[in-house]
């Protein structure tokens, strides 16, 4: 059981990490400390951290500059792009919070400040301890004070930071083992963003379809974010990975949403007014939208049991949530009327408190039924829908329609 990653040009890499383990013990393996041996012990520490990671530096620059440019490049794709400031800004956010994920040299930064910091602090200890004359009746005073006065725990600092350095090393050694995977996450989200701005200029005003929208795209960056990270387990290595299969799925989900609405046709109801029009086409769209959303369901079961790892399959289960929520917001804003709210429909709100109660998904044992979960909520949703219009018919009728609650 492996991530889909292919384990190529690793030696350097295991090279690095047995190093780091090696000065990490040497270290942890002091007896307690003087104050003044605490302090040398930490810059010496710092001392040895600091050429591992400027030979770990040095030994991947290549990448390091090749990331570099792509991540330029893909932060020039928004500029003087046709939208207002809360989209821009929506954007902007996204782009930034990938820069930031890929940005390989972020995190070797990061935690190289934190060794120097780390020696900064205790340089400073002893020069305090140093400065101090030991001729002066208050000598002992001083030095009883910086010897009891509060310090990290010397495994607890080396602990804590080696543990970071640890992620930095797997987050940059992931990349030198798929650039590829990382090259077509930047365009994924280049490819997103245009296709949101072309339709955000046409068809934004549609219901729903923002809400929609926004919501698939807020989906991209989790799934990279979390291959880019920790990976996902699986039963078969494949050079595709987890995130890039599931986003294939929710691009085909999102042409879907878009289809529903650029290719809508026009229905009229001459015998009723233009409120109870405008009620119908909503409920239409949500019924298309609802066979929409069980496609994409069931399309990721098979990537849903391709993964072995629990937590992995929670971590999809939850982001399949998340469009079960929208959709019964969706649902109650459609019902957020006063005719539908009254007592009589105390049903109808029962039941769609059920749509995002927990999907079931989870622990579903077999492809079967995962897809049996998936068809109950579509057919909760639509039965909803359903006992919607009617109740409303029924009142736009004057009370003379066919009555099902």
């Amino acid at each position: 059981m492996t991530k889909p990653r292919k384990p190529t040009g690793t030696s350097k890499s295991c090279s690095v990490h047995t190093l780091l383990d090696s000065i990490t013990q040497k270290y942890l393996a002091q007896e307690p400390l003087s104050v003044i041996s605490y302090a040398r012990s930490l810059q010496q520490w710092s001392d040895e951290i600091q050429k591992l990671l400027f030979e770990y530096q040095t030994s991947i620059k290549d990448q390091l500059k090749h990331c570099r440019n792509i991540i330029r490049e893909y932060k020039l794709h928004l500029n003087n792009a046709p939208v207002n400031s809360d989209e821009y800004f929506y954007l902007e956010q996204r782009q930034n919070s990938f820069a930031e994920l890929l940005d390989i040299s972020g995190y070797i930064r990061s935690v190289i400040v934190k060794v120097v910091s780390v020696k900064y602090r205790s340089e400073i200890l002893e020069h305090r301890i140093s400065s101090l004359d030991p001729s002066t009746d208050d000598y002992s005073a001083k030095i009883s004070e910086i010897c009891n006065e509060e310090k990290p725990d010397l495994s607890f600092v080396i602990d804590s930071i080696t543990d970071e350095i640890k992620k930095a090393f797997s987050i940059a050694d992931a990349y030198v083992r798929d650039r590829r995977f990382t090259e077509n996450s930047m365009r994924i989200c280049s490819s997103w963003t245009n296709d949101y701005l072309k339709f955000t200029e046409i068809y934004a005003y549609q219901p729903f379809w923002k809400e929609l929208r926004d919501l698939a795209e807020s989906k991209i960056y989790p799934v990279i974010e979390r291959e880019f990270r920790t990976g996902f387990r699986v039963l078969n290595a494949d050079e595709i990975t987890v995130s890039e299969k599931l986003i294939a799925e929710l691009e085909v989900y999102k042409i879907s949403v878009d289809k529903i609405f650029t290719e809508e046709k026009e229905e009229r109801f001459p015998l009723y007014c233009s409120e109870f029009n405008k009620f119908r086409k909503e409920i239409n769209y949500l019924c298309a939208l609802n066979k929409c959303l069980s496609d994409f369901l069931n399309s990721i079961k098979d990537i849903f049991f391709e993964c072995v790892n629990y937590d992995d399959r929670q971590f999809i289960s939850e982001w399949v949530m998340e469009f079960y929520i929208l959709y019964k917001s969706l649902i109650l804003r459609c019902c957020n009327r006063k005719i539908i709210s009254e007592p009589q429909s105390a049903k109808i709100y029962s039941a769609i408190e059920k749509i995002d109660s927990d999907t079931g998904i989870l622990n579903a044992i077999d492809e079967d039924e995962y897809a049996d979960c998936i068809l109950a909520r579509e057919e909760l949703i639509s039965e909803i829908l359903m006992c919607v219009l009617n109740r409303y018919t029924s009142i736009a009728k004057g009370g003379y329609g066919l009555e099902l609650i």
